[in-house]
């Protein structure tokens, strides 16, 4: 059986590569009801795609939407790293660097948007260098987690090809408490068991490498408390799958599945009063004829064509279509930033008021992703001590790697707004620092505009001393 839904699906019964295969095929919108020319044709929900008749597919997935929105609105967010040691800092960029953070962040937001989980691991090639490896969840077979939500121990299972074009399995495994890896080559398929599978082609320790937890994190885009995240469409992929089922009845119905649209009644009845069938007389080309462009048949006496499409209220029915929209958008409500016309017009505060529980959801993903981040960055400088790639001073343990990323608000007010905003604070008594940050400014130019103040008030002081020094000479002249 090839990989398109049928309606035997169920999505809270489907395995977690499963779910990752479904969503993948909605996100791409592509394919996605489609079995193979031989699967039964009985499925009502396009289980299979017929030899002979191409069916209409009006989708209305919107996974895609969703998860574009959660990119292409945190990809752009500026992160900003501080710390108290400078040389962590300068270590974190260059581990950055060597990631290609900013290219495969993109990858990574999408990972945990659509998927609901993002996973990293921290490598070390022995060259000087150490960086990031993002890895796409489905290769990820199981994990476990300790107490603080932390891997316990992890397995991958990647499809390969080697060098004799053989199809095999790599299969990686961890484990924190037994404090090793190791890692095989076979063709026992992604769920064999550990202890069929041989000889390793490499095996080490975690000790080797200078930790003593594995080097790998997992962020999930909403955490619910389970061993996998959940992504931004899959609490309900129940609706949507509703919402396709009632756009492709409604155009099989309009298109009559793309079958004859025409027949031809007559009412004719033979001499013992039984009814003649109607057909079209070909004695002659008579018969056809064409004007203006237009082809016509004549039909024999007491026969019409009729025509096979059902008079539908197509209003009525696409009302009820809508409104299955329109309760997709409750639960997902990232989609309303479609839906808002001129939004280049609109203020940011005015953005965040109509999408504030998108907003609240992409600020939950985004603070996930920044602690996950921290705890890969915090990785990457204890391997990279140890192997003497960074010239750092204290552990991870002694919080000697400790940092933070800093980043702006999503929907920033515009400068306009923060002014008008900081103006009501300042008026209301509130120190200027204060009113700035909840204002929305950066940190960079809060501390200008304070040495800035600080100079105005030293400057105005001085010329209020040389105007009161000048007075008093005069007054002391004329004397």
């Amino acid at each position: 059986m090839g990989l398109g839904l049928t309606t035997e699906e169920k999505n809270y019964e489907l395995s977690q590569k499963a779910l990752y295969h479904k969503l993948d095929r909605l996100y791409e919108n592509n394919g996605l009801y489609e079995r193979g020319i031989y699967s039964n044709m009985h499925d009502y929900n396009r289980g299979a795609i017929d030899r002979f008749l191409d069916h209409t597919r009006p989708l209305r997935t919107v996974v895609n939407r969703s998860v574009e929105f959660y990119q292409s609105k945190l990809s752009v967010v500026p992160m900003t790293i501080t710390s108290q040691s400078q040389q962590v800092v300068n270590a974190v960029n260059q581990v950055w660097v060597w990631s290609n953070f900013s290219a495969i962040k993109n990858v990574m937001l999408r990972y945990g948007a659509l998927y609901g989980n993002i996973f990293i691991k921290i490598v070390s090639d022995g060259n000087g260098k150490v960086y990031f490896e993002n890895i796409k969840p489905e290769y990820v077979s199981d994990i476990t987690t300790d107490n603080r939500n932390y891997l316990s121990t992890i397995r991958l299972d990647i499809p390969i090809v080697d060098e004799n074009d053989r199809q095999l399995m790599y299969t990686e495994f961890w484990s924190k408490s037994e404090g090793y890896y190791s890692i095989w080559q076979h063709q026992l398929g992604e769920n064999a068991e550990l202890n069929t599978l041989g000889t390793p082609v490499q095996s080490g320790w975690l000790a080797e490498m200078g930790i003593d937890f594995l080097p790998f994190v997992q962020i999930k885009m909403k955490d619910t408390g389970k061993k996998w995240g959940v992504g931004s469409c899959a609490h309900a992929l129940d609706k949507i799958g509703e919402a396709n089922k009632e756009a492709s009845r409604l155009s099989d119905l309009i298109f009559r599945n793309n079958k004859n649209v025409w027949a031809i009644t007559a009412n004719n009845v033979d001499a013992n009063g039984r009814p003649i069938p109607a057909k079209l007389s070909k004695e002659s080309e008579d018969d056809l004829f064409s004007a203006n462009g237009e082809s016509f048949v004549k039909l024999p006496g007491n026969a019409e064509l009729k025509s096979l499409v059902p008079d539908l209220h197509y209003d009525s029915a696409l009302a009820i279509l809508d409104s299955q929209m329109s309760e997709c958008k409750q639960d997902l409500p990232e989609l309303l930033y479609y839906d808002l016309k001129d939004s280049s017009n609109m203020s940011g505060k005015s953005i965040k008021l109509l999408m504030s529980a998108a907003v609240d959801r992409a600020n939950e993903y985004l603070n996930n992703f920044i602690q996950g981040l921290i705890r890969a960055n915090s990785i990457a400088l204890t391997i990279g001590k140890f192997w003497g790639i960074f010239n750092l001073t204290g552990n991870y343990e002694d919080g000697s790697f400790d940092h933070q990323i800093s980043t702006p608000e999503l929907f920033p007010l515009s400068e306009d707004e923060k002014a008008s905003t900081l103006k009501s604070y300042v008026d209301a008594g509130m120190a200027l620092s204060t009113a700035m940050r909840l204002s929305g400014f950066s940190e960079e130019v809060i501390v200008k505009a304070l040495e800035e103040k600080s100079n105005q008030d030293n400057t105005s002081m001085a010329l209020s001393q040389a105007s009161l020094g000048s007075a008093l000479s005069q007054f002391n002249s004329g004397r």
